[in-house]
């Protein structure tokens, strides 16, 4: 009960990154788990890369966010591969 309270009031990292336009250079890999990470290193440079506030807790999201970008590749990669072949 109190897991889910904890994430219920934080948010979640897969979702909020994937949250906006997919041309900004964000990445969509396994973003959750990767936006955890990075705002676990430097919580600034997390916001500018990722383009959103980073979660008040990142350490408790990263396996909520690791399993849930594992089943989230099924979309994030096709559409991490057309952008990256848009690009060229």
């Amino acid at each position: 009960m109190l897991w889910s309270a904890v994430l219920g009031t934080s948010g979640c990292a897969t979702v909020a990154p994937l949250n906006g336009p997919l041309t900004d250079g964000r990445p969509l890999v396994m973003s959750g788990t990767r936006f955890n990470l990075a705002a676990l290193e430097n919580r600034d440079h997390a916001e500018r890369r990722f383009g959103t506030p980073p979660l008040r807790y990142p350490m408790l999201d990263l396996p909520f966010s690791g399993s849930l970008d594992f089943f989230a590749l099924g979309f994030t990669l096709p559409v991490a591969a057309t952008m990256r072949f848009i690009d060229q």
